[in-house]
């Protein structure tokens, strides 16, 4: 569910996920660019972006607007994405997969974070993943 509560996604098998509007319980967009399952989802704390893990090893980062666009692409882990986790400021992302592994993220573009340890005092909105400096 969106901050807001305006929105929510729903992740599908065979890489698709829908975003619904609340208020209206109506389908606003259908996408799937991706083959595997969705494995999580996650909306940013400021609501402006949707990142959705699969399956196929990637993270895609949506920007939610007047229009779903996908503006960045996460591609680094060797194995399928268990988890996602927002900054408190959205402006990074953490996600552990099946080969337990830990990466960090900028957002909006994608980019993997060459120094990790920058990112040992950040506060996450959320803390799913199974990996990290507090665990």
């Amino acid at each position: 569910v969106s901050p807001d509560g305006s929105l929510y996604a729903v992740g599908h098998a065979g890489g698709r996920f829908t975003l619904w509007d609340v208020a209206t319980m109506r389908c606003i967009t259908k996408n799937g660019f991706r083959q595997e399952d969705i494995d999580d989802l996650k909306f940013s704390p400021n609501g402006k972006y949707l990142a959705v893990t699969t399956h196929d090893n990637f993270i895609d980062i949506w920007s939610i607007g007047k229009e779903l666009k996908r503006v960045g692409i996460c591609s680094g882990h060797s194995s399928y994405i268990t988890h996602v986790d927002f900054s408190t400021d959205s402006r990074f992302i953490q996600t552990t997969c099946g080969a337990n592994e830990l990466l960090y993220w900028h957002i909006p573009s994608g980019k993997q974070m060459g120094r990790p340890a920058e990112l040992s005092g950040e506060e996450w909105s959320t803390f799913t993943c199974n990996l990290g400096w507090p665990v």
